[in-house]
């Protein structure tokens, strides 16, 4: 999205985005974020989305956890389950925190999915908290809360 800005808009630098998340090249999707932002190019979910898969590739969490903050505050049309997916998936070992964003997602009324629940498990899996695994299992009882 370097070039020819007057001829770009959101899905062209959303593809470059996508492009950067597959390449765990995380500082040049924040880049790209950053000129869009620059030029007054709305970011869409897919783009907040990208960036965030791209983050989490790298286990960049403080990053992910600031972008989504911003989604939070001033994209709320781009807020979606996907978004807390990708950024519990750059945790790592942080459990905890992950557990926070779950809260974070159910109160915009975001519903977890399984991919929700897999990014969960596998953040107490890194971490060896299998007691929070089994627990976060039992909450959900039975996948009864998540789509099938």
């Amino acid at each position: 999205c370097q070039s020819r800005w007057d001829l770009l808009d959101a899905v062209a630098c959303g593809a470059e985005v996508m492009a950067c998340s597959r390449g765990a090249q995380w500082a040049v999707s924040m880049q790209v974020l950053e000129q869009m932002a620059e030029r007054q190019v709305a970011a869409n979910a897919f783009v907040w989305s990208s960036v965030l898969s791209a983050l989490a590739s790298a286990l960049q969490w403080r990053r992910a956890l600031y972008v989504l903050g911003h989604v939070e505050a001033n994209a709320l049309h781009a807020v979606s389950i996907v978004l807390y997916n990708a950024t519990i998936s750059s945790l790592g070992p942080r459990w905890r925190e992950a557990t926070v964003l779950l809260g974070r997602a159910v109160q915009f009324r975001l519903r977890p999915t399984v991919f929700t629940l897999n990014a969960l498990v596998t953040t107490c899996e890194r971490s060896s908290a299998w007691m929070e695994a089994l627990n976060l299992l039992s909450d959900c009882n039975g996948l009864r809360y998540l789509p099938r």
